[in-house]
């Protein structure tokens, strides 16, 4: 898993440069991008199945924490999300 979550990082990086060097707007800077937003959700989504001795790591606990608390009552994502 960490093969394919350092492949496509690498490649996200990559086609991320290219994508920001091509003229905005473009079909083919909307195509690259796009695929950019694909990668960069491989990449979040490989995340979630690397782990030490078959359990989370304190850095995936606390992301998670951060993320559950931005989805509080009050928080703007909340009210964005549920209001």
């Amino acid at each position: 898993m960490i093969a394919l979550h350092a492949g496509t990082a690498i490649a996200a990086l990559l086609l991320g440069a290219g994508v920001l060097m091509l003229r905005k707007g473009t079909r083919f800077h909307k195509i690259l991008g796009r695929s950019w937003v694909a990668l960069m959700l491989a990449v979040a989504l490989s995340s979630l199945w690397i782990t030490r001795d078959g359990s989370f790591s304190w850095t995936f606990m606390g992301l998670a924490g951060a993320g559950l608390g931005a989805l509080a009552p009050g928080r703007l994502l909340h009210l964005l999300l549920f209001a």
